[in-house]
């Protein structure tokens, strides 16, 4: 399964998709989780959870997912730039908002330019990952090859049958 992470290449179907999505998620949750847990304890320090370290640690943590998109988007015949662009503005906003040139502040009103520039990224970004969630999760792949590699439901369809078959001449040589 390790090496499933290991490169962009290949394809994979939905019902992989949604597996290894819901799998790396919450996987990903506990890490966080217990991130912030060990950092509490042995540190005391709550505003260590917003440092820049942390963040790195969130970036790093986000490769996962990140293959995940790119294998399925591969079945939806989308290049890897396109997640690649979504990540990367992802991670460009939350930058923007660590040094305080993109964010909300409380003490103002939300149309203020600041908040009202900040609301509008985030919510781009929000209509983007649902338009990529929607595309990847629940819209059928390519069917049959394409640049990215062979249908991944070929794949099985081909051993289903292989079976089926092996099973159909076991029963008649027995016969």
């Amino acid at each position: 399964m390790l090496l499933f992470f290991t490169t962009l290449d290949g394809r994979i179907g939905r019902m992989r998709f949604w597996l290894l999505f819901i799998g790396v998620s919450a996987l990903l949750v506990t890490a966080m989780l217990a991130a912030m847990l060990l950092i509490v304890s042995f540190t005391s320090n709550v505003e260590w959870i917003g440092s820049w370290w942390f963040n790195l640690f969130l970036i790093l943590l986000s490769y996962p997912p990140f293959v995940i998109y790119v294998k399925r988007g591969h079945d939806r015949n989308l290049p890897a730039w396109v997640m690649a662009a979504y990540y990367g503005a992802v991670i460009v906003q939350q930058m923007l908002s660590k040094l305080g040139w993109l964010g909300i502040t409380p003490d103002q009103h939300w149309y203020s330019p600041g908040n009202l520039i900040a609301e509008i990224v985030m919510a781009l970004l929000t209509i983007a990952g649902l338009y990529l969630l929607f595309e990847l999760g629940f819209r059928p792949g390519t069917q049959g090859s394409n640049r990215y590699g062979p249908d991944p439901l070929a794949r099985q369809f081909r051993t289903n049958t292989t079976r089926v078959r092996r099973r159909v001449v076991e029963d008649n040589g027995a016969a």
